[in-house]
């Protein structure tokens, strides 16, 4: 039997070169669109071990009205980075406990962001291995935000990468770091055979189709690689 090794560096060939961006321009270009529309950032993790990647931010393990207002009023008060981590846990839920928790935790953020004047945004955060409820979570973000204020959601922005564990995205396909500079497509991984959130596609944009039922066509996904970063645009 042979076996195809496929390695990063030939992988990344094929796109324009790195492009060095000073982490201050970076962090000046946050505070200046902040400025412009200051939000707070209310991220619904799925899973506990989803903090491991942030730092200096709240986190919340209850979702009542007060416990936003606590945490909006810190975020205030000590001008720290404006997001909060709610730990949802939803993973381990069924779709519809799932939907359910992430109602109640939206509505509760928006009704304490109305009452002391907050912007927020949401983020749904769940596996880097693509495991998780999609696109439940986000249709269910979105839905309770327009029920709740009249604000339709535009898009989906799908940011699937965890480059400190090995998992990241080049091309549109969805990779796990291997030995020696390897990559392996995920749907090939022991991950994608998940009892409960099993996929076949590694390519985000059919994955996106596999798990949306059809909903969204992948011919509809647009898919921002390196091409389009790099250059720039």
């Amino acid at each position: 039997m042979e076996c195809i090794v496929t390695l990063e560096a030939d992988v990344l060939a094929a796109f324009p070169a790195e492009v060095q961006i000073p982490a201050q321009l970076v962090a000046d270009a946050v505070t200046a669109s902040a400025a412009d529309a200051p939000k707070i950032l209310v991220v619904l993790d799925d899973d506990p071990t989803g903090t491991q990647s942030v730092a200096d931010l709240a986190v919340l393990t209850r979702w009542d009205v007060e416990d936003f207002t606590w945490a909006f009023t810190h975020i205030r008060a000590n001008q720290t980075k404006p997001a909060v981590y709610v730990l949802t846990n939803t993973r381990s839920l069924d779709p519809a406990e799932a939907a359910a928790r992430n109602e109640e935790i939206v509505r509760n953020a928006l009704a304490a962001a109305a009452a002391g004047d907050v912007k927020l945004g949401f983020v749904s955060r769940s596996d880097s291995t693509l495991r998780g409820h999609y696109p439940l979570e986000p249709d269910v973000i979105a839905a309770t935000v327009a029920a709740e204020t009249g604000e339709p959601t535009d898009g989906v922005v799908i940011v699937p990468a965890f480059p400190d564990a090995g998992r990241v995205t080049i091309g549109g396909i969805h990779y796990m770091r291997g030995t020696a500079g390897s990559l392996t497509p995920v749907a090939e991984t022991e991950f994608a055979k998940d009892a409960s959130f099993g996929f076949a596609n590694s390519e985000m944009a059919k994955y996106v189709e596999e798990k949306s039922q059809g909903r969204f066509p992948a011919s509809d996904v647009i898919v921002l690689d390196l091409n389009i970063i790099r250059a720039g645009a």
